[in-house]
This record gives structure tokens, C-alpha cells and sequence, in this order.
């Protein structure tokens, strides 16, 4: 269920509100659901845009059809795609009729569940309601790796949530952190997980922990009854190990007091969100100290550390933006094989009472500097001006020729809901393509109408895009997005041969 609705400092929202709807009960949940997707049906004034060139698009499955697994069910509410490798498999989360969430794999007309809410866990527990946090990594081999609440559901998020890796070859699932069991390195065991467990292709996991005794001044946010997030490293046949602590020197003085959101590469290279000592903290509402209760983390900056090398810092709170203004932070970072980082920069002083207003633009680094790929006000393809980019978790995407994915906001509103068009974009060698918005037309199938999920148009996010988007190294597009009937869909859209 649960994207992280807003820059590593809030509720995590899956499909709702950023600020409470995934502590909400589900049938309310699923109330909102049936109220929105009947709201979007109902729309009759719909211009169409025709499909953008040099993209096929086909479904990979839809709300309400069949979910995989002895426990049957449909899918429910919204999908969150997360994955997808050169050999078309896709990994995504999926809300669940029979309860909670699932996350599954395979390829379109083979997809298999690899676990689902109420399951026991392996190394111990039972995998919760609240469900995935976000991303369920996959590697060219299929192998995955994810963070999934256990029960019972406990705050602040991450407390009693395990990461696990899955092997595709074995068809297993095996513990990599099981809160309240599993050491810590340096001592103690951890209390759970975060938003992000990552794999590269030797099957090493980066991910985020919860440490008791890990923050480092509890007079000032983050951090939370003692506990903090460090980044660690979980290679298959070595001890696991810290890449970021609290307490360690951050790039350009003072230090680390909190980190998530990690990838990692094939070089073993690591990119990941950090928030240093000293610097602002903003969290939900702007009232950081007492919310991290519920959701530990400020807005933070991006940060690398290349394979046996330290940390470099890539963009954070204060610098110059490549395009003019400075970054209030920066967020969502990924990385590829050559090292190179994408990554979303927010360009106006964060107001989480009003998520409308804040500017938001997809930059990507690498080694001649940091260039703006997409800013608020520039010309989309397809039509209108950007508004933002998204700021939710898994809207962006980096592959190895280092074409970038994401999703946004323009300033039209081709069906005329009421709600700013949402739509995704490629770009690559410094120009960008149109992969789908409101109002494409996808043949047999039927007209995009937003590119959010089930649960996404809220009073608080009324046009954020919160579909994700994902892109391979063949240029394939994994997406979600609502149909102008009501219909959710989880989709690929594969370059045309004459691109």
C-alpha cells in the first residue's frame, strides 16, 4: 500500500492521504475507492489527445481481476508498480479483497504472488495489513527485495517491519531483517525497516534500519523515543553491514542523523536520501518534533558513496539549483550502472497544509555535474506547462543508458474533472518524449484519464501523480493509471521499432 506520499518526512500514503489515510480502516479505504473511481466514470466531457508516437501500450492486469495465489481475492484499490527488468518482468504491490496487500511477479499473463498480508513471515511473524514500503526491487535474474509491515501494525512507520530477499531460481523468500530478532551489526537488534530495499543483479540489498539508541540528539528532530535509521548493505553470502550511521561525518562538516531510500548498483555503488545535523527539518504540517511519532525523517538531501569509497554529496538543502532558485531538498534519488543519479529537487519552501503549491523538477547528475531535465513552467510534450514533478516515491526512474523517468503535473485539464492533467515522460539524450497523460488513447483498451491510483485524488493532493513509473533498459515504461470508465490498469508501453 504505501508510497511515501511526501519527501521521507511524512505518513507514508500508499493510495491515500498523505497526513492519516493509511492509518484509516480499510472498508473506509475502500468507501473513498468506490466514491473516486465512480466519480472519474461519470466524466462526459473527455478530449482525447492521440496516442504519443513511438509507444505501444498493453495492460498488464486491471483492478478487479483475479489476484494469483491459494488465497484467491481480487485486486483491489490501486497498484504500485515497482519493477521492471530487460526480460519484461514486471514486481508491483496490489491492495487485495481478501485484506491487505500483496506483492507479485512475472510477466504479463504469468504473474505469480510471492507473499500477501496474513502469511507467515519467514524468520517469524505474520505479514501485516499496512503492507509493502514502498518498492519491491527486481534484478535482470528476478530476484526481489522489499520491506513489508508485520503484525501488529506499530508506530512510528517501520517499527516491526522486516526486509526480505526473494530468489527467483528457488522460488523462496528468505529473511534478511527480522525486527526484534535480527543483530545489529554494531550491537542490539533492530526494531524493523524503512521506504526502499533495493537489488542489483549479484543480489546485494541495500536498505534502511531501524536502530534503538540510534538518534543522536532526541532534543531535536529526526528521530523518535530513541530510535533512528541507518543505511545498511546485505550482500548473499556476507555479514551485513553499515553504510550510513548517525553520528558519521557528513560531506562538508557536521554529521548524519538520519538516512533512507537507498539503490544500489551492479559496481555496488549506493545513492541515498540523508538529512545532516543542523540543518532544517520540516516534516508534516511544518511541526517535525511532534510527528516523528508517527513518521521519523525531515526532508532531507541526496547523498552517493561509490563502491569502497566515502560519501559524496549530490544535492542538498541550500545549494543552487541547476536552472536558477536553490534546493529546499531533494528527494526520490536513483542511480544507474555508469554512476549516474536521478533525482527530484524541490525548488519552493515546502507547505504540507497545501500540497498544490510547492515546485518540484527532476535533475540528473553525473560525472560533468548536475543538469535540470524537467522544470516547473517548461513545455511538456503532449501539451501544457509542468506544474511539478511528483514528489511521491517510485515516480522516478533511471535505466542504463540513463534515460529518465517520471511523473508530473501540467497546467491543462484535457477531460475537464477538475483536476490538473497527470501524465509520464521519458528523458533521454537531453529531450523529452511523452509516454502517456490524460487523454491518450491506448487502442482496445480506452482513454487515460489520470495518472494516479485508486485512492490518490484527495483533498490534500488533488492532482499530485502517484501512478509510478518505471523504465528498462530496452526503454519499456511500467505505469498505472485510471481509465476515463473507472478502470484502474497497470500498463507497459514498449518503444515502436521505428524510435
Amino acid at each position: 500500500m504505501k508510497e511515501e506520499s511526501r519527501p521521507a518526512c511524512c505518513v507514508s500514503a500508499g493510495s491515500n492521504s498523505p497526513q492519516t489515510a493509511s492509518l484509516w480502516p480499510s472498508s473506509i479505504a475502500a468507501i473513498i475507492s468506490l466514491l473516486f473511481i465512480a466519480a472519474i466514470a461519470g466524466l462526459t466531457s473527455v478530449r482525447v489527445e492521440a496516442a504519443p508516437p513511438g509507444y505501444n501500450i498493453t495492460a498488464v492486469a486491471f483492478i478487479g481481476d483475479p489476484a494469483p495465489g491459494p488465497e484467491g481475492g481480487l485486486y483491489f484499490g490501486d497498484f504500485e508498480p515497482y519493477g521492471l527488468n530487460e526480460r519484461g518482468e514486471v514486481s508491483f504491490a496490489a491492495d487485495l479483497t481478501t485484506g491487505g496487500e500483496g506483492v507479485f511477479v512475472g510477466t504479463p499473463g504469468h504473474i505469480q504472488q510471492i507473499i500477501r498480508a496474513g502469511e507467515p513471515a519467514p524468520g517469524g511473524g505474520t505479514f501485516g495489513g499496512f503492507g509493502i514500503f514502498s518498492y519491491a526491487s527486481i534484478n535482470s535474474g528476478g530476484d526481489d527485495a522489499f520491506c513489508f509491515g508485520l503484525e501488529p501494525f506499530t508506530l512510528p512507520l517501520g517499527v516491526n517491519a522486516g526486509v526480505y530477499r526473494y530468489s527467483h531460481s528457488t522460488g523462496t523468500l528468505s529473511a534478511i531483517l527480522v525486527p526484534f530478532v535480527t543483530p545489529i551489526p554494531s550491537g542490539g537488534v533492530f526494531a524493523g525497516g524503512d521506504f526502499s530495499a533495493d537489488i542489483n543483479n549479484a543480489g546485494a540489498v541495500v536498505f534502511p534500519g531501524k536502530i534503538p539508541g540510534g538518534d543522536i540528539d532526541p532534543n531535536t528532530p529526526p528521530g523518535f523515543d530513541g530510535l533512528s535509521n541507518r543505511i545498511f548493505l546485505s550482500t548473499k553470502f556476507g555479514p551485513t553491514t553499515a553504510v550510513m550511521r548517525p553520528g558519521d561525518p557528513a560531506p562538508g562538516g557536521s554529521v548524519f542523523d538520519w538516512g533512507e531510500v537507498p539503490h544500489i548498483n551492479d559496481r555496488g555503488d549506493i545513492i541515498f536520501e540523508g538529512h545532516v545535523a543542523g540543518e532544517v527539518c520540516i516534516g508534516i504540517d511544518q511541526e517535525p518534533i511532534s510527528e516523528q511519532a508517527i513518521r521519523i525523517g525531515c526532508i532531507p538531501g541526496v547523498f552517493f558513496k561509490a563502491a569502497g569509497g566515502a560519501i559524496e554529496s549530490i544535492a542538498r538543502i541550500g545549494d543552487p539549483a541547476p536552472g536558477g532558485g536553490t534546493f529546499y531538498g531533494a528527494i526520490i534519488p536513483v542511480l544507474n550502472n555508469r554512476g549516474d543519479v536521478a533525482f527530484v529537487g524541490i525548488l519552493s519552501p515546502p507547505d504540507n497544509n497545501n500540497m498544490t503549491t510547492y515546485e518540484a523538477g527532476v535533475f540528473l547528475h553525473t560525472a560533468s555535474g548536475t543538469t535540470a531535465l524537467a522544470r516547473p513552467g517548461d513545455a511538456m510534450p503532449g501539451g501544457g506547462t509542468l506544474l511539478r514533478a511528483s514528489i511521491i516515491q517510485f515516480q522516478l526512474f533511471i535505466n542504463g543508458r540513463s534515460d529518465v523517468v517520471f511523473s508530473g503535473t501540467v497546467n491543462t485539464d484535457v477531460n475537464s474533472d477538475g483536476i490538473d492533467d497527470t501524465g509520464v515522460w521519458v528523458s533521454s539524450g537531453g529531450k523529452l518524449r511523452l509516454v502517456a497523460r490524460t487523454g491518450t488513447v491506448v487502442p482496445g483498451v480506452g482513454t487515460l484519464a489520470e495518472f494516479i491510483n485508486g485512492f490518490g485524488t484527495l483533498p490534500t493532493l488533488p492532482s499530485e501523480a502517484n501512478g509510478g513509473c518505471v523504465i528498462n533498459n530496452r526503454g519499456q515504461v511500467l505505469f498505472s493509471a485510471i481509465l476515463s470508465d473507472g478502470r484502474i490498469g497497470l500498463f507497459i508501453a514498449t518503444p515502436t521499432p521505428s524510435r
